[in-house]
């Protein structure tokens, strides 16, 4: 911002009369904050072009590509999903599958059953990158292949913890 100030400033003449007190310091300050956005702006556009590097375009992104868009979800948890379908093309071998798959799920892998048949094996964070997963799979596999699915949701693997020494402790039945 300072830049784009300064750049402002070096519009009036020198001098102490031209230092701009007042509301018309105040529009200048202001200009050069509009200014510098925009400047920012242009500056990212390249990298918002690209899934795997947009930051504010992200929404825009997920709905060009048909994915909903969670805003609570990590920035870069996003881009890996939004490169992931940017880059996936459809009717690809079984290698090209199982980079895709590995390169957005690391827990995931692809076991090769026969020449018609694989499974897809491994764990998924949330029921959301499950479906994520799915809807890869469903984008890229060859028409040719038969998938098998042994995924485990790591979310629904978790142990629900009680602070309390003894929990569900109960007398039943009548006193005498």
């Amino acid at each position: 911002m300072a830049l784009i100030l300064r750049a402002l400033q070096l519009m009036f003449p020198r001098g102490h009369a031209w230092l701009l007190p007042g509301d018309a310091g105040k529009l200048i300050e202001a200009l050069s904050q509009s200014f510098e956005r925009l400047r920012v702006l242009y500056h990212n556009a390249p990298a918002e072009s690209i899934p795997r590097l947009c930051d504010v375009m992200s929404q825009e992104w997920s709905d060009t590509l048909g994915q909903h868009y969670y805003p609570n979800e990590p920035l870069e948890s996003r881009r890996i999903q939004l490169d992931m379908l940017y880059t996936a093309l459809g009717g690809q071998s079984k290698d090209y599958l199982m980079e895709q798959i590995e390169r957005a799920y690391p827990n995931v892998f692809l076991v090769e059953n026969s020449i018609t048949a694989y499974t897809v094996d491994g764990d998924v964070q949330t029921e959301r990158d499950y479906n994520r997963l799915l809807n890869l799979i469903v984008r890229i596999t060859p028409l040719h292949l038969v998938p098998t699915y042994s995924i485990r949701i790591i979310e629904f693997l978790e142990v629900a913890r009680c602070g309390l020494a003894i929990c569900g402790k109960a007398r039943t039945g009548k006193a005498e």
